[in-house]
């Protein structure tokens, strides 16, 4: 039995009859092209999407657990803690720095017995102590916050004008600490820059000695410095880092020492026979002296703590006394007398050059600068009532006169009229 073989294209023409016979649905003709029309109008689908790119759960991390509420709130309190910090941190007036020039505060001064203050013009004064006692020598501590103050009265002895109380208040005069009670004949305390100490003198047993305290009293006073001399009014440098002091009875020389009390040695190689005041110029190096020499009137004097040999600053025929630096250290104020009552005001450069006289006549209170380097306060106390000036150390400005004002000083040491409360730019 023989059978006739297909060909190719008879197979092919049978497949599509039977096809178009029995297929229910036909694809459109366009098809295949319009799905390539839409595939590349498409974007890609990410790789993650993929199940190839997918992790097997066994080489999977762990989940992390969701962060329970309680970590969360204290995170956000403490957040909250340091925006109350910063706010209240920002809200606090700023400080000086501790040494050079700052703006002027207010000026304490003497009325009736107690410390008052007022601003710089005069203006708005404010009594700051109170009570029976008599107070002196208000001195502010370098950042303005507080002053310390000579207590003589009830608290101390009221039988001995020469018993005294060194007491700190704040700046409102609130607050007070009772540094040293009833100490006899205590000089003007000096602040450290740094606020944390005081050092004064006063006698102790026969002599004067100088003392240092703990500004907040934490800490008892301690004599420091060479038992064996008179060592009194002492003076913090600049820096903290020394303290100058009056040597002898009748001041025979400047001393210097650590604040510990050690080091100590005398700094003059001339030989005085009075020291009327002295101050540190702000470089931490100088301090001008008003002394006398053996046979000679009061001149002021350059001492240098490096050990240089001293410099004597003369104007012929005149008693130079109540030497001030300015805030910079680039001008000197000072006093000069012909007949050793009244004393009119000089301003120069460091080296004594360009001298300027300002108007004026004044008694023998030591004139003193403004924090900012504006105003010379200088006392007039010659008639029955006491006048406390502040001049313009160029003579432009108008001069400021506060009337019935004592000075700020003790009995007998004429230490500045004023102190001047130093507060930032």
């Amino acid at each position: 039995m023989t059978t006739k073989r297909m060909s190719e294209p008879d197979f092919d023409r049978l497949l599509t009859a039977w096809f178009e016979t029995d297929a229910h649905v036909r694809e459109p003709e366009a098809l295949v092209d319009d799905a390539i029309t839409r595939v590349n109008r498409s974007r890609r689908v990410p790789a993650w999407l993929l199940h190839e790119w997918w992790i097997p759960m066994q080489h999977s991390m762990h989940l992390r657990a969701v962060p329970r509420l309680a970590p969360v709130l204290l995170l956000i309190a403490l957040l909250l803690a340091a925006i109350v910090a910063i706010a209240i941190v920002g809200s606090r007036p700023r400080l000086p720095d501790p040494f050079g020039p700052a703006a002027n505060g207010l000026v304490a001064y003497l009325s009736n017995g107690q410390v008052y203050s007022a601003n710089p013009d005069g203006s708005n004064p404010i009594q700051l102590t109170f009570g029976d006692g008599s107070a002196s020598t208000p001195v502010w501590s370098r950042d303005g916050t507080k002053f310390a103050y000579r207590l003589t009265g009830p608290t101390s002895n009221p039988s001995s004008s020469s018993e005294s109380d060194l007491v700190v208040v704040d700046a409102d005069g609130t607050k007070p600490i009772t540094i040293d009670r009833g100490a006899r004949d205590i000089s003007p305390a000096s602040w450290s820059p740094d606020g944390r100490w005081l050092v004064y003198a006063r006698v102790d047993g026969t002599n004067d000695q100088v003392f240092i305290a703990a500004a907040d009293g934490s800490k008892p006073p301690v004599g420091i410095g060479n038992p064996q001399t008179v060592n009194w009014s002492p003076i913090f440098s600049p820096d903290g880092t020394k303290i100058m002091y009056f040597v002898g009875q009748e001041g025979d020389g400047i001393g210097v020492m650590n604040p510990d009390g050690s080091d100590w040695h005398i700094l003059n190689t001339t030989p005085f026979k009075a020291i009327d005041s002295a101050t540190w110029h702000p470089d931490g190096d100088r301090i001008v002296v008003a002394a006398a020499g053996a046979t000679e009137a009061t001149d002021l004097w350059i001492l240098h703590v490096g050990g240089s040999p001293e410099q004597r600053l003369r104007v012929p025929g005149q008693a130079e006394v109540g030497p001030s630096w300015s805030p910079i250290g680039d001008r000197l104020a000072y006093l000069t007398t012909g007949d050793g009552v009244s004393f009119r005001l000089h301003v120069a450069d460091a080296d004594s050059a360009n001298e300027r006289l300002l108007p004026g006549i004044y008694g023998h209170i030591n004139p003193s600068w403004s924090p900012d380097g504006t105003r010379i306060a200088v006392v007039n106390d010659l008639g029955s009532v006491v006048r406390l000036t502040l001049l313009d150390p160029d003579g432009k400005a108008e001069a400021i006169v506060i009337d019935a004002v004592f000075a700020a000083r003790p009995i007998a040491e004429p230490v500045s009229p004023t102190a001047w409360q130093r507060v930032a730019p």
